[in-house]
């Protein structure tokens, strides 16, 4: 049937309706289980980082209650719909990204209408789409495994179509453990176009009661409790983690719970001697709707990448640029943002192709592209050796930035010897030159790879933030190796909200963006994004906040750092007071030969008034966080900085270190 409805669309291509916004569809070939949904979320997460507004298209299946039209299960805001109305994959997606629309419908045509006209949607992703062809895509992608190569079509087997259809997909994303293979079985489907998928699970989250994080030992004995359609790649998942299988309970996918499973859950349970039930993400939607009781059940997110991850921006976003010109979808009052998809006046940071600019940012980014192809085949002496000696270059060509230096010095430490200060510029310089080379060092890495670089300390400090389910409030500095820690964190902990302002050159912003972004983060750095990271807080999710940075206007409040009043940011203390959202300091720290330490500290006992005093004290508690790390390595700390300007802004001198202050509201 699917074979024949392609066939009757390619003979008239007019029958297909097109919508006014770029449209990428993500599907498969075989009747469930390939991973569709959480690819769906990690697209939906890097297009609001790009400044879009993107709605998810879904047929809905699993509703328990099915009607005619579209049901708007979020309007990007907040979640609208149950799970009888919506389906429980549909609500999932509503949970896990809650900054896009979703929509259900069979006629997914008028889906997009309605979030184009009613919801500013700027970009649509199709779920499940690759058998709709009925409607108009710009992007075909087509998740492939290597059991798709053995199987056959239905009846017989378990593929919707034949793997000849794989050729009328733009690209194939392979679920493959590396490199090799995927290409390999992209050539089998006769795609050329291949990239991997990558899969990596975060920390369990709570059923019951509040939805927090639970810390769960290596060798601990789990009972897994599925309902979906592959249920042996979830159980390898869980396996791989080092916990102890004691049982599995397989239910059929999207299987309707009820008080007699939840009996039966839970007499297995005990019965193996379990001390946690874990679960999919997409079975959690279906339990929540279940009196749970005592039992101790969590469920266990997973995280996707694409790899290569900068090569997948680059070709996703070129190909959304294509789509025809259309009159803009007007935005509602709320999503003021412009899209990066269309010309604006003023294009959205993040833009991956700006309009020309100066010859200087040309110069600048092409330098960096070089430089990004270089160190992917470098070793690591030799990137830390180059970077090195390109900051120890810029140490004494960059004379602004190095008088700045010598001047924060002097003010921070004046008893020490004028040549003990000007060693600790001097190194400071060489530091943030291997970071720029250790970073992008680190961003052509595989997530595995990644995760083998870094160890951890407090790490449970994070997870037990995490587990009051409100939120956690990330704080550090322009210290040590800032950047590495949000990408790790991503990893071993789940993504963050990386709070940031757009560099002045438009094209390397979209690289730092895409590096940033390259383990799940999520990048805010637009005006007015304090109920942005508030929904984030919200829903149980992390931000990541720099607190050395200048700030002027009402938001400013004044501390002392190195015994000297400074003009610091008072959102911290504004966010922990509405969100209650603990507030933990983390550095992240050189070990050598490309390895890190992260170090997550206690957290900051937050305010206990809306007064000026108490946010006074709160955030001269973090800052002192801060300066015990910088008098024990100061020569990781950005002293380029114009960190104590008593009063307005000091245009600072052109050179390597851009500003990277947020711009929050």
């Amino acid at each position: 049937m699917a074979a024949w409805r392609r066939a009757w669309y390619r003979r008239d291509p007019s029958r297909r309706r097109r919508l006014a916004r770029p449209v990428v569809s993500v599907g498969n070939l075989r009747v469930g289980g390939s991973g569709k949904t959480p690819v769906v979320a990690h697209l939906a997460r890097l297009l609001l980082a790009c400044g879009e507004r993107p709605a998810v298209l879904t047929r809905g299946y699993g509703r328990r209650r099915t009607q005619d039209g579209v049901t708007v299960v979020s309007d990007g805001h907040q979640v609208l719909a149950g799970l009888d109305a919506a389906g429980d994959e549909p609500l999932m997606l509503a949970r896990m990204v809650p900054g896009a629309a979703v929509l259900v419908g069979a006629d997914r045509y008028l889906s997009g209408r309605l979030a184009e006209r009613r919801l500013g949607a700027t970009v649509h992703l199709l779920d499940d789409g690759f058998q709709h062809v009925a409607l108009e895509r710009d992007v075909d992608l087509l998740l492939v495994s290597e059991d798709d190569l053995q199987d056959q079509p239905l009846p017989v087997g378990r593929l919707r179509e034949g793997l000849s259809a794989a050729a009328a997909a733009d690209a194939a994303l392979v679920n493959a453990g590396y490199d090799t293979a995927a290409e390999r079985i992209g050539r089998a489907v006769g795609l050329s176009t291949v990239f991997r998928v990558t899969r990596v699970i975060g920390a369990p989250r709570r059923l019951a009661g509040e939805r927090d994080s639970v810390v769960v030992p290596t060798g601990s004995r789990v009972f897994v409790v599925t309902g979906i359609a592959r249920p042996d790649r979830f159980v390898a998942d869980i396996s791989s983690t080092g916990w102890e299988i004691a049982g599995v309970m397989e239910f059929r996918d999207h299987h309707a719970f009820d008080r007699r499973d939840i009996a039966r859950i839970t007499a297995a349970a005990r019965a193996a001697s379990a001390a946690l039930v874990l679960t999919t993400e997409k079975d959690a939607v279906r339990l929540t709707a279940c009196d749970l009781g005592d039992l101790p059940i969590a469920s266990v997110p997973l995280n996707v990448g694409i790899e290569p991850a900068n090569g997948f921006h680059e070709w996703l976003l070129a190909r959304l640029r294509a789509h025809p010109a259309s009159p803009p979808a007007s935005p509602p009052a709320s999503h003021p943002a412009p899209s990066t998809l269309h010309g604006t006046r003023h294009p959205a940071p993040g833009t991956r192709h700006p309009a020309p600019g100066p010859m200087r940012h040309r110069f600048e980014y092409l330098t960096v592209r070089m430089l990004l192809a270089a160190v992917r085949v470098m070793p690591d002496w030799l990137v830390h050796r180059v970077g090195t000696l390109i900051g120890l270059a810029f140490y004494i060509l960059d004379r602004g930035h190095r008088r700045i230096a010598e001047q924060n010095l002097a003010l921070a430490f004046p008893i020490r010897p004028v040549r003990e200060r000007g060693g600790i510029a001097r190194a400071a310089f060489a530091h943030f030159g291997r970071l720029l080379f250790e970073l992008l060092k680190f961003s052509t890495l595989s997530s595995e790879e990644m995760l083998a670089r870094v160890e951890c300390d407090g790490e449970e400090r994070a997870r037990l933030a995490y587990a009051q389910g409100k939120g956690v409030i990330f704080i550090t500095g322009h210290f040590g190796y800032w950047e590495l820690h949000a990408l790790a964190h991503a990893l071993r902990v789940e993504p963050i909200g990386v709070l940031a302002r757009a560099l002045d050159n438009p094209q390397l912003n979209g690289l730092l963006e895409h590096i940033r972004q390259r383990t799940g983060n999520t990048v805010v750095y637009r005006r007015g994004t304090i109920r942005r990271v508030m929904r984030m807080l919200q829903a149980g999710h992390g931000v990541a906040v720099l607190i050395d940075q200048h700030i002027m206007g009402s938001d400013a409040i004044y501390v002392d750092f190195f015994e000297r009043p400074v003009a610091t940011t008072s959102v911290v203390a504004a966010l922990a007071l509405r969100t209650g959202s603990p507030v933990v300091p983390v550095f992240a720290l050189p070990l050598g030969g490309g390895r890190y330490r992260l170090i997550y500290e206690h957290p900051v006992e937050p305010p206990r008034a809306d007064t000026d005093g108490a946010v006074r004290d709160f955030t001269q508690r973090c800052t002192d966080v801060l300066e015990m790390y910088v008098r024990r390595h100061p020569e990781l700390w950005l002293w380029m900085h114009r960190r104590w300007r008593d009063t307005g802004p000091s245009a600072d001198v052109p050179g390597m270190f851009p500003s990277a202050e947020p711009d929050v509201e």
